[in-house]
């Protein structure tokens, strides 16, 4: 190996695999290997994904070795895994699927439209926004408006409307109060 003797492996199947058949991607003795682009390999999907970890390991290597909160990667690194003990998992699953299949309608919706003009290009982007409830709407403290399929009844217990209106009397009441401390007799 180092000193560049061919080492035999033995196995229990009956074959000796000396070091010269050793995989160069991912280090694993194969009996039948392949050899594709000067390397032997034990499939093309493993040797890319020894090339794709290879590739990880010296990005990681180029950053510092602390890492923040900032850090982009390392956050979206995080979130893409999931835990065993994660009660939202089974629905991050599904969203995720749905957001799958959605860009998948919508990518051979962009084909079709495409074939058929492709000045309506434009016009696809205002599809993608979240459609607006168009209407009055009574105000709440988080400035929420209601969504697209809001039928207009005001639902609530009234604490909303009654925090508003104590809001209302305590700024008039300041502004009362300024008016009277600051005015003066001729």
């Amino acid at each position: 190996l180092s000193s560049g003797i061919n080492a035999e492996y033995g196995y229990s199947k009956g074959y000796n695999i000396s070091s010269s058949s050793v995989c160069l991607s991912c280090g694993n003795p194969h009996p039948n290997l392949l050899l594709t682009h000067g390397s032997l390999v034990c499939s093309l999907v493993q040797h890319k994904e020894a090339v794709a970890k290879k590739a990880d390991a010296s990005y990681e290597m180029t950053k510092p070795m602390a890492r923040y909160a900032e850090d982009d990667d390392y956050n979206s690194l995080m979130r893409s895994k999931t835990r065993e003990e994660d009660p939202m998992a089974k629905f991050t699953e599904k969203k995720k699927k749905k957001k799958s299949k959605k860009s998948k309608k919508k990518k051979k919706k962009n084909k079709k439209k495409k074939k058929y003009s492709e000045s309506e290009s434009d016009s696809s982007s205002s599809d993608s926004e979240p459609e607006e409830y168009k209407g009055p709407a009574p105000p709440n403290r988080f400035g929420i408006l209601p969504g697209p399929k809001w039928d207009g009844v005001d639902r609530s217990n009234g604490y909303e409307k009654l925090l508003f209106m104590k809001q209302a009397e305590k700024l008039a009441m300041k502004q009362e109060q300024y008016k009277y401390s600051t005015a003066y007799d001729m």
